[in-house]
């Protein structure tokens, strides 16, 4: 049975990858072209796919785009699917810090679609296109595009297309119980139990030392992401319980 992977930016998403591609090998691929006649294709000769926001055309994009416009989600079904979600005041903060890291390569995005550079984080908030993230990408709406925010309607279709594909959702502050639902799912176990933590940044400051405002600006502007996060938790917790006892992992 195909593995699918949705990567959602900054949930851990590079560690989860490094471990797949450690299990499956040349068998792992990450989606290049979101026509759904291409992902069919690569699905009959990959045994795991990764769908992420990639470079296409000149500007990023969900490479699950075609899928959810054309709700043509019956192309992964008897596929395990799985994704990482993450509390998203902490992904909202860990996503401004990177994209100060990362700016030479994404700035070029925002040129491409009319959007100033947010070189504060109170300056990230004012711009919608930077909360509710997590339900964006699972929605396939890349919000640097004007008109492409989400709304709640996007909330129910993201909770349906779960629910229709039992995707299996991990949570990043639960790593290692997230990796033990996947191999109790899969039955692919985790080499040697060992995890190496990718893409951090040691210049992102903890949590706690953002301002309490921030955090609550924070907060309240991400209303539908905290609305998913509560609703893949719960799943979360009711699938875990069937896993039986977390074996140790190590983490380097």
């Amino acid at each position: 049975m195909t593995t699918v992977f949705f990567h959602i930016m900054k949930t851990g998403g590079m560690t989860f990858r490094r471990i797949l591609s450690t299990i499956y090998g040349e068998g792992f691929h990450l989606v290049e072209d979101p026509g759904v006649e291409s992902i069919e294709a690569v699905l009959g000769r990959y045994a795991c796919l990764e769908f992420h926001m990639r470079p296409y055309r000149g500007d990023f994009i969900h490479m699950h785009t075609e899928l959810a416009r054309q709700q043509r989600w019956d192309v992964l079904a008897g596929c395990d699917v799985f994704t990482m979600l993450r509390e998203p005041v902490d992904q909202v903060v860990s996503q401004f810090f990177y994209m100060q890291q990362q700016r030479a390569i994404i700035e070029p995005a925002y040129r491409a679609n009319g959007r100033a550079y947010p070189e504060t984080i109170e300056a990230f908030l004012d711009d919608p296109a930077h909360v509710n993230n997590q339900l964006a990408f699972l929605a396939a709406k890349y919000q640097l595009k004007p008109g492409n925010d989400v709304d709640r309607g996007d909330l129910c279709t993201v909770q349906a297309m779960m629910l229709g594909l039992d995707v299996h959702a991990g949570l990043t502050e639960r790593f290692a119980e997230s990796l033990h639902v996947f191999e109790h799912v899969t039955g692919r176990p985790v080499p040697q139990a060992r995890i190496v933590n990718q893409n951090a940044n040691p210049s992102r400051p903890p949590l706690e030392a953002i301002p309490a405002k921030t955090r609550d600006r924070i907060r309240e502007l991400s209303a539908l992401d905290l609305e998913l996060y509560a609703f893949a938790r719960e799943r979360f917790q009711h699938e875990l319980a069937r896993c039986g006892p977390v074996r140790e992992y190590s983490f380097v």
